[in-house]
């Protein structure tokens, strides 16, 4: 079973993947954004999972390491990152976000070429 990492600020402010069949609405309102997109490399033949910040600029130089080879294993992988982000209440998109995402990444290319 996936974890899912509901992070509760000082503030009362709470962040969440959204994840269908889980009712957040019982925590206040939801504000809903993108945090990254799967785009398919067409050039490459595989998934890439690319930061989207507040400001809906995509972070494609984080890319490089992605090289998916199936769109559910990119969207496992977003979901790792999303969720070790929100567990370490960090912003995926500061400097130790994007490290983050990239210690993911080297974690996952180890893993699937031994």
């Amino acid at each position: 079973m996936q974890e899912h990492v509901i992070n509760i600020g000082p503030t009362g402010h709470t962040h969440a993947l959204y994840k269908e069949g889980m009712d957040l609405t019982c925590l206040g309102p939801m504000k809903v954004h993108r945090a990254s997109d799967l785009v398919f490399d067409e050039e490459h033949q595989c998934w890439n999972v690319v930061p989207i910040d507040t400001r809906g600029v995509r972070h494609f130089n984080y890319v490089a390491l992605s090289n998916f080879p199936s769109y559910e294993a990119a969207r496992k992988f977003e979901v790792r990152w999303l969720n070790a982000c929100l567990l370490h209440s960090m912003d995926p998109y500061s400097q130790e976000g994007l490290r983050r995402f990239a210690q993911e990444q080297r974690r996952v290319h180890a893993i699937q070429c031994s």
